[in-house]
């Protein structure tokens, strides 16, 4: 009775074998570690050509900001334009920061393990430009600037300047090695 069973079961399945293309198989399969490997990396990069523009952006909001501050010498609705754009920059490169974060995150052990240089680089300025976007929000929902505060806002816009240098740096030696390591249909 059991082989009465079995028998058309093993019958199925020597159909459904012959059904299923190699093909087929290889689209069943998991993801090789590489083609994994290569995705992430192809992510991070785009996460940080995004972080680099939204970063281009702050700054330059920034710098209209503390301007504009220092021109409206006490009158705030001088300054609503700049203010609104600065407190727009700033969320764009606050979802930017996060976005490139968890995709180094996803990216760490390999990329810290082959150039950790890169690693801490990406992982220092996603911390210190989050500490200065801070900073920034607080000073740009102010409404009126001592000039302690126009002191701080300069002195913001500097480490800003250099805080962009040192992104574009890692970002183009990011690129080097993900284009040495990988060979990508897509443009670097």
């Amino acid at each position: 009775m059991a082989f009465e069973t079995i028998a058309p079961l093993a019958f199925l399945a020597d159909i459904l074998k012959s059904l299923i293309t190699d093909a087929a198989k290889e689209r069943l399969k998991p993801p090789a570690s590489e083609k994994t490997a290569r995705k992430r990396a192809f992510d991070l990069y785009q996460r940080l050509e995004g972080l680099a523009f939204s970063t281009q952006e702050f700054v330059t909001a920034l710098e209209q900001f503390v301007e504009g501050a220092t021109q409206a010498a006490g009158d705030p609705s001088k300054l609503l334009s700049e203010k609104t754009t600065l407190l727009e920059a700033i969320d764009a490169l606050s979802n930017d920061l996060e976005s490139m974060t968890n995709a180094l995150r996803r990216l760490q052990p390999q990329i810290n393990i082959h150039r950790p240089d890169i690693f801490d680089s990406l992982r220092m300025h996603a911390a210190t430009r989050s500490g200065l976007v801070d900073v920034s929000r607080r000073r740009a929902e102010l409404n009126t600037f001592a000039r302690r505060d126009l002191d701080e806002l300069q002195a913001l816009v500097a480490t800003a300047r250099l805080n962009q240098k040192v992104i574009g740096g890692a970002i183009e030696e990011y690129r080097l090695f993900v284009a040495a390591t990988f060979s990508f249909k897509e443009s670097f």
